[in-house]
């Protein structure tokens, strides 16, 4: 008998370059959200040393214009973490989506792999048969009575 090929091995190797790629995209976003969220623990972090900034110099004094200026810093921080904070959920909601596709992915894949191993245990259990079946033939070949010339 010739060696197993699997007929859907094409779009096997198909479905793992599409979950390969997927999950590629995954981490990508994946980046993009931790960094979204490091630069989120930035600005409240410089929105609070702002604000501790400025209670120092109320309580040593303070002229008008440097408490215009921190004032407006840390409105302004405030609005880009709003920003931040709005960019980051829908960061957050692209990566549930790549998540799912990768799953999704992944489920393919594992269909067609399934189907790979049973019709290679198909393969070799009807290879098992056919050797078998050729060895009883051999065996009855050589134990065939020979016929006496009459």
């Amino acid at each position: 008998m010739k060696k197993f090929k699997f007929k859907l091995d094409a779009v096997l190797r198909y479905r793992k370059y599409r979950e390969r790629n997927a999950q590629l995209e995954l981490v990508k976003v994946k980046n993009a959200v931790v960094e979204k969220r490091q630069l989120i623990e930035k600005l409240k972090k410089n929105r609070l040393q702002a604000i501790l900034e400025l209670k120092t110099c109320e309580e040593k004094g303070i002229s008008v214009g440097r408490h215009r200026f921190y004032t407006n810093y840390i409105t302004g921080t405030d609005h880009a973490l709003e920003e931040e904070q709005k960019q980051l959920v829908q960061l957050e909601k692209v990566l549930r989506h790549h998540q799912e596709i990768v799953r999704k992915e992944q489920i393919k894949r594992k269909t067609l792999e399934k189907i790979e191993d049973i019709k290679k245990k198909e393969y070799i259990s009807d290879y098992i048969k056919f050797e078998q079946k050729t060895m009883d033939e051999m065996v009855a070949i050589r134990h065939k009575p020979i016929k006496e010339a009459a």
